[in-house]
């Protein structure tokens, strides 16, 4: 198995990890527990509004895109070997509507020499 550390990383490296469908029934039920504003669960009031349908929360948004890169850090043949060092900005470019398809990467960025804990960053985008 490849372990990954930390110097294994190169600035300017992109990481990208596997698309993941916004599943309407499961957007909803997230969102049903967690954020039920309107245009998050009822499909008329959504279509009525600016977004002219259901689009998924911030939360539910962030969950999906957390599941893009599990195939880049945790698989048979691949392990991280550093926990932390990961800095999120989140900017949410546009809606995330039933059926799109989400996709987690970015450039790494080297904020740090390799002898300091939790020195690499890479943030996480949807599309």
């Amino acid at each position: 198995m490849q372990r990954i550390h930390f110097e294994d990383l190169h600035e300017g490296d992109v990481l990208r990890g596997d698309a993941v469908l916004a599943d309407q029934e499961e957007t909803m039920a997230c969102d049903r527990l967690n954020d039920p504003w309107p245009t998050h669960v009822h499909e008329a009031f959504a279509a009525r509004s600016p977004f002219g349908g259901v689009i998924a929360s911030g939360g539910c948004t962030i969950t999906l895109t957390y599941r893009s890169p599990i195939g880049l850090f945790d698989t048979p043949e691949r392990r991280w070997e550093f926990v932390g060092g990961l800095d999120w900005k989140v900017r949410f470019a546009e809606p995330v509507r039933p059926g799109d398809r989400l996709r987690a990467g970015s450039p790494s960025s080297r904020r740090a020499p390799p002898a300091a804990p939790a020195a690499a960053s890479s943030g996480i985008s949807p599309r």
